[in-house]
């Protein structure tokens, strides 16, 4: 039986592939429950509080010459295009991955509150309140 390769949804980049490059059996059933519920319970969560304003606030950096973003073989995992001398990326505040800033600012507003190489979630807006009413 394969899976369903229409709508992976907000699993980790890396088990989507996995799955979607196998066939499945009966102990991937458990995994498939389990990353369904993670998935309704970040939907289920308003993820609309993660505006640009907030991503701006994230560090950003411009690729100089001897980054180690201009090595052969590397590039932004969301276009799949070279980094090249001057570009501005924007590191992920969590995993410390780092992408186009245009590319990731684009996948995180509409909708996309993790990381696309892990799935790590890089926007919780409940701790983000809960931090908020702490500085108070």
């Amino acid at each position: 039986m394969k899976a369903n390769r229409e709508n992976v949804g907000l699993i980790p980049q890396a088990i989507a592939e996995h799955l979607a490059n196998r066939d499945l059996n009966e102990q991937d059933y458990d995994l498939l429950l389990q990353l369904d519920e993670r998935n309704k319970a970040i939907q289920a969560n308003n993820f609309s509080s993660l505006t640009e304003k907030i991503i701006k606030t994230w560090p950003s950096e411009r690729v100089r010459e001897n980054s180690a973003l201009l090595q052969p073989g590397i590039q932004c995992r969301i276009c799949l295009k070279t980094y090249l001398l001057n570009q501005i990326v924007r590191k992920l505040p969590n995993c410390k991955h780092k992408f186009h800033s245009d590319c990731i600012d684009n996948w995180l507003i509409h909708s996309h509150p993790t990381c696309p190489i892990d799935g790590t979630l890089v926007w919780d807006p409940l701790a983000a309140e809960a931090e908020k009413e702490e500085k108070k």
